[in-house]
Protein backbone atom coordinates (compact mmCIF):
# COMPACT_ATOMS: atom_id res chain seq x y z
CA UNK A 1 0.00 0.00 0.00
CA UNK A 2 2.61 2.67 0.82
CA UNK A 3 4.43 1.61 -2.42
CA UNK A 4 1.49 2.41 -4.22
CA UNK A 5 1.24 5.82 -2.92
CA UNK A 6 5.17 6.42 -3.36
CA UNK A 7 4.47 5.51 -7.11
CA UNK A 8 1.26 7.21 -7.33
CA UNK A 9 3.46 10.66 -5.92
CA UNK A 10 5.96 9.72 -8.52
CA UNK A 11 3.99 10.21 -11.40
CA UNK A 12 2.34 13.23 -10.67
CA UNK A 13 5.16 14.87 -9.65
CA UNK A 14 6.48 14.12 -13.52
CA UNK A 15 2.88 15.33 -14.58
CA UNK A 16 3.69 18.37 -13.22
CA UNK A 17 7.14 18.84 -14.37
CA UNK A 18 6.04 17.61 -17.58
CA UNK A 19 3.64 20.51 -17.47
CA UNK A 20 5.60 23.29 -16.27
CA UNK A 21 8.26 22.55 -19.15
CA UNK A 22 5.20 22.74 -21.59
CA UNK A 23 4.29 25.93 -20.42
CA UNK A 24 7.76 27.58 -20.53
CA UNK A 25 8.18 26.18 -23.62
CA UNK A 26 5.09 27.23 -25.32
CA UNK A 27 4.67 30.37 -22.98
CA UNK A 28 8.04 31.62 -24.52
CA UNK A 29 7.07 31.08 -27.98
CA UNK A 30 4.00 32.58 -27.83
CA UNK A 31 5.79 35.44 -26.36
CA UNK A 32 7.73 35.59 -29.10
CA UNK A 33 5.28 35.75 -31.40
CA UNK A 34 3.42 38.39 -29.83
CA UNK A 35 6.28 40.55 -29.59
CA UNK A 36 7.12 40.25 -33.59
CA UNK A 37 3.49 40.74 -34.31
CA UNK A 38 3.28 43.75 -32.04
CA UNK A 39 6.08 45.01 -33.69
CA UNK A 40 4.97 44.77 -36.87
CA UNK A 41 2.10 46.06 -35.93
CA UNK A 42 3.50 49.23 -34.68
CA UNK A 43 5.89 49.45 -37.78
CA UNK A 44 3.36 48.79 -40.40
CA UNK A 45 0.43 51.35 -38.78
CA UNK A 46 2.93 54.02 -38.31
CA UNK A 47 4.04 53.27 -41.74
CA UNK A 48 0.33 52.90 -43.30
CA UNK A 49 -0.10 49.66 -44.03
CA UNK A 50 -2.13 47.04 -41.93
CA UNK A 51 -2.29 44.02 -44.21
CA UNK A 52 -0.41 41.29 -43.16
CA UNK A 53 0.22 39.80 -46.02
CA UNK A 54 2.52 42.39 -46.83
CA UNK A 55 5.12 41.24 -44.85
CA UNK A 56 6.48 38.32 -46.60
CA UNK A 57 8.61 36.26 -44.05
CA UNK A 58 9.34 36.08 -40.22
CA UNK A 59 12.63 38.06 -41.10
CA UNK A 60 10.95 41.33 -41.06
CA UNK A 61 9.15 40.89 -37.82
CA UNK A 62 10.27 43.88 -35.84
CA UNK A 63 11.61 45.82 -38.49
CA UNK A 64 10.18 48.49 -39.51
CA UNK A 65 9.35 49.46 -43.13
CA UNK A 66 7.55 52.05 -45.20
CA UNK A 67 4.90 50.85 -46.75
CA UNK A 68 2.70 53.87 -47.35
CA UNK A 69 2.69 57.21 -46.39
CA UNK A 70 4.20 58.54 -43.07
CA UNK A 71 2.65 61.46 -41.02
CA UNK A 72 5.70 63.14 -41.81
CA UNK A 73 4.07 63.29 -45.79
CA UNK A 74 0.60 64.35 -44.75
CA UNK A 75 2.71 67.08 -42.65
CA UNK A 76 5.05 68.19 -45.35
CA UNK A 77 1.88 68.02 -47.99
CA UNK A 78 -0.06 70.39 -45.30
CA UNK A 79 2.75 72.76 -44.50
CA UNK A 80 4.57 73.07 -47.77
CA UNK A 81 2.89 71.38 -50.64
CA UNK A 82 5.67 68.88 -50.91
CA UNK A 83 4.25 65.34 -52.44
CA UNK A 84 5.65 62.42 -51.41
CA UNK A 85 5.65 58.81 -53.08
CA UNK A 86 3.82 55.92 -51.42
CA UNK A 87 6.52 53.95 -49.26
CA UNK A 88 9.24 56.30 -50.01
CA UNK A 89 9.90 57.19 -45.99
CA UNK A 90 11.68 54.82 -44.38
CA UNK A 91 11.19 54.37 -40.58
CA UNK A 92 13.93 51.95 -40.16
CA UNK A 93 16.33 54.17 -37.71
CA UNK A 94 18.99 52.50 -39.66
CA UNK A 95 18.52 54.52 -42.11
CA UNK A 96 17.20 57.89 -40.22
CA UNK A 97 19.86 58.16 -38.00
CA UNK A 98 19.37 61.39 -37.10
CA UNK A 99 16.59 63.12 -39.19
CA UNK A 100 13.33 62.64 -37.63
CA UNK A 101 10.68 60.67 -40.20
CA UNK A 102 7.46 61.79 -38.57
CA UNK A 103 5.81 64.52 -36.29
CA UNK A 104 3.39 64.03 -33.50
CA UNK A 105 -0.52 64.01 -33.88
CA UNK A 106 -0.57 67.48 -32.30
CA UNK A 107 1.62 69.01 -34.87
CA UNK A 108 0.03 67.35 -37.70
CA UNK A 109 -3.23 69.03 -36.43
CA UNK A 110 -2.31 72.54 -36.11
CA UNK A 111 -1.35 72.33 -40.06
CA UNK A 112 -4.81 70.54 -41.20
CA UNK A 113 -7.58 73.47 -41.49
CA UNK A 114 -10.94 73.08 -42.75
CA UNK A 115 -11.42 76.23 -44.32
CA UNK A 116 -10.47 79.31 -45.88
CA UNK A 117 -10.28 82.24 -43.94
CA UNK A 118 -13.04 83.83 -43.50
CA UNK A 119 -14.13 87.87 -44.71
CA UNK A 120 -14.52 88.91 -41.16
CA UNK A 121 -18.19 90.38 -42.07
CA UNK A 122 -20.76 90.23 -39.19
CA UNK A 123 -23.19 92.36 -40.24
CA UNK A 124 -26.23 91.90 -42.31
CA UNK A 125 -26.92 94.23 -45.03
CA UNK A 126 -30.40 92.24 -46.37
CA UNK A 127 -33.39 90.49 -45.47
CA UNK A 128 -32.90 87.94 -48.13
CA UNK A 129 -31.05 85.04 -46.68
CA UNK A 130 -27.53 83.90 -48.43
CA UNK A 131 -25.26 86.92 -47.76
CA UNK A 132 -21.95 86.75 -46.34
CA UNK A 133 -23.15 87.43 -42.92
CA UNK A 134 -25.14 83.81 -43.09
CA UNK A 135 -22.06 82.04 -43.52
CA UNK A 136 -19.55 82.05 -40.42
CA UNK A 137 -18.30 78.68 -40.02
CA UNK A 138 -16.60 78.73 -36.86
CA UNK A 139 -13.68 77.29 -37.84
CA UNK A 140 -12.71 79.84 -40.25
CA UNK A 141 -12.82 82.91 -37.93
CA UNK A 142 -10.06 85.22 -38.46
CA UNK A 143 -7.13 84.17 -35.83
CA UNK A 144 -4.17 85.88 -34.94
CA UNK A 145 -1.08 85.41 -33.24
CA UNK A 146 1.08 88.12 -31.76
CA UNK A 147 4.24 86.69 -31.93
CA UNK A 148 6.14 89.76 -29.62
CA UNK A 149 8.69 90.12 -31.51
CA UNK A 150 7.74 91.88 -34.40
CA UNK A 151 5.69 89.52 -36.12
CA UNK A 152 1.95 88.56 -36.23
CA UNK A 153 0.95 84.42 -37.40
CA UNK A 154 -1.90 83.61 -38.97
CA UNK A 155 -3.81 80.38 -37.56
CA UNK A 156 -5.61 79.36 -40.44
CA UNK A 157 -3.00 79.78 -43.05
CA UNK A 158 -0.29 79.49 -41.17
CA UNK A 159 1.71 82.44 -42.56
CA UNK A 160 4.20 84.97 -40.62
CA UNK A 161 3.63 88.52 -40.97
CA UNK A 162 5.29 91.51 -39.89
CA UNK A 163 3.31 93.29 -38.00
CA UNK A 164 3.44 97.29 -37.68
CA UNK A 165 3.62 98.75 -41.34
CA UNK A 166 6.00 101.75 -40.11
CA UNK A 167 8.35 99.18 -39.07
CA UNK A 168 11.53 98.25 -40.73
CA UNK A 169 10.46 95.01 -41.63
CA UNK A 170 7.80 97.38 -43.49
CA UNK A 171 10.43 99.64 -45.14
CA UNK A 172 9.62 102.00 -42.47
CA UNK A 173 6.21 102.60 -43.83
CA UNK A 174 8.25 104.42 -47.54
CA UNK A 175 6.63 103.24 -50.81
CA UNK A 176 8.62 101.19 -53.40
CA UNK A 177 8.24 100.29 -56.94
CA UNK A 178 7.02 96.36 -57.53
CA UNK A 179 10.42 95.19 -58.59
CA UNK A 180 12.04 97.28 -55.70
CA UNK A 181 9.24 95.78 -53.37
CA UNK A 182 10.36 92.11 -54.59
CA UNK A 183 14.20 92.80 -53.62
CA UNK A 184 13.52 94.44 -50.41
CA UNK A 185 11.48 91.52 -49.04
CA UNK A 186 14.31 88.66 -50.76
CA UNK A 187 16.61 90.83 -49.13
CA UNK A 188 14.69 91.61 -46.21
CA UNK A 189 16.08 89.96 -42.09
CA UNK A 190 14.00 90.96 -39.59
CA UNK A 191 12.79 89.37 -36.13
CA UNK A 192 15.96 87.11 -36.79
CA UNK A 193 13.99 85.76 -39.99
CA UNK A 194 15.57 85.85 -43.25
CA UNK A 195 13.30 84.27 -45.71
CA UNK A 196 10.69 86.77 -46.05
CA UNK A 197 8.77 87.55 -49.31
CA UNK A 198 6.36 89.36 -51.07
CA UNK A 199 2.67 87.83 -50.75
CA UNK A 200 0.59 86.82 -53.83
CA UNK A 201 -2.59 88.61 -54.55
CA UNK A 202 -4.33 85.24 -52.17
CA UNK A 203 -1.84 85.42 -49.31
CA UNK A 204 -2.32 89.72 -49.38
CA UNK A 205 -6.30 89.11 -49.79
CA UNK A 206 -6.37 86.36 -46.69
CA UNK A 207 -5.54 89.89 -44.10
CA UNK A 208 -8.47 91.62 -45.42
CA UNK A 209 -11.18 91.88 -42.79
CA UNK A 210 -13.90 93.17 -45.19
CA UNK A 211 -16.15 94.00 -41.87
CA UNK A 212 -13.79 97.24 -41.37
CA UNK A 213 -12.25 99.79 -43.72
CA UNK A 214 -9.89 102.80 -43.34
CA UNK A 215 -8.05 100.98 -42.84
CA UNK A 216 -9.68 97.08 -43.96
CA UNK A 217 -8.25 94.96 -41.17
CA UNK A 218 -9.22 93.93 -37.40
CA UNK A 219 -10.17 96.51 -35.20
CA UNK A 220 -10.02 96.53 -31.36
CA UNK A 221 -12.17 99.57 -30.34
CA UNK A 222 -11.34 101.42 -34.22
CA UNK A 223 -7.52 100.49 -34.22
CA UNK A 224 -6.04 97.96 -35.64
CA UNK A 225 -5.58 94.92 -33.17
CA UNK A 226 -2.26 92.75 -35.28
CA UNK A 227 -1.38 94.26 -38.35
CA UNK A 228 -0.95 98.29 -36.72
CA UNK A 229 -0.16 101.60 -38.85
CA UNK A 230 -1.87 99.47 -42.11
CA UNK A 231 -1.85 102.48 -44.48
CA UNK A 232 -5.33 103.22 -46.07
CA UNK A 233 -3.27 102.90 -49.63
CA UNK A 234 -2.27 100.09 -51.91
CA UNK A 235 -0.14 97.38 -51.18
CA UNK A 236 1.73 95.04 -53.92
CA UNK A 237 1.30 91.57 -54.64
CA UNK A 238 4.63 89.48 -56.44
CA UNK A 239 1.84 88.59 -58.67
CA UNK A 240 1.56 89.98 -62.20
CA UNK A 241 -1.28 90.85 -63.83
CA UNK A 242 -1.60 88.30 -66.62
CA UNK A 243 -3.47 90.34 -69.35
CA UNK A 244 -0.81 93.16 -69.05
CA UNK A 245 1.99 92.15 -67.39
CA UNK A 246 3.55 95.35 -67.01
CA UNK A 247 1.34 95.50 -64.15
CA UNK A 248 1.14 93.45 -60.77
CA UNK A 249 -2.16 93.04 -58.96
CA UNK A 250 -2.17 95.14 -55.57
CA UNK A 251 -4.90 95.40 -52.61
CA UNK A 252 -5.87 98.62 -51.24
CA UNK A 253 -6.17 98.20 -47.41
CA UNK A 254 -9.21 101.78 -47.33
CA UNK A 255 -11.65 99.08 -48.18
CA UNK A 256 -9.92 95.60 -49.50
CA UNK A 257 -10.53 96.43 -53.15
CA UNK A 258 -8.30 94.15 -55.21
CA UNK A 259 -6.76 95.42 -58.95
CA UNK A 260 -3.90 95.88 -61.16
CA UNK A 261 -1.72 98.62 -61.88
CA UNK A 262 1.87 99.41 -63.76
CA UNK A 263 5.15 97.84 -61.92
CA UNK A 264 6.37 101.47 -61.99
CA UNK A 265 4.26 103.18 -59.63
CA UNK A 266 5.12 102.74 -55.80
CA UNK A 267 3.33 100.77 -53.43
CA UNK A 268 3.67 99.91 -49.66
CA UNK A 269 4.82 96.54 -48.77
CA UNK A 270 3.93 93.70 -46.09
CA UNK A 271 6.15 90.93 -46.01
CA UNK A 272 5.38 87.20 -45.66
CA UNK A 273 7.45 84.32 -44.62
CA UNK A 274 5.43 80.54 -44.66
CA UNK A 275 4.68 80.50 -40.84
CA UNK A 276 5.52 76.89 -38.67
Amino acid sequence: MWRKREVKRGLVGLVMVVVVVLVMVFGMDLRLQYKGSLEVGLAKCFAGDLDDSSVANASSLGTPQAYGYTLEDVYQRAVAGTEATAGGHSLDPSVNTTVPTMHTIDELYGVVKKYLPDTGQTTSYTATFGEDHDYNPAGAQPSYTDNVDGTISDNLTRLMWVKDGNSAGCNSGVTLTWEAALSFCENLTYATYSDWRLPNSRELMSIVDYGEYNPSVGKTAGTPTYFTNTKTSYYWSSTTYAYSTSYAWYVRFYVGRVGGNTKTNAYYVRPVRAGQ
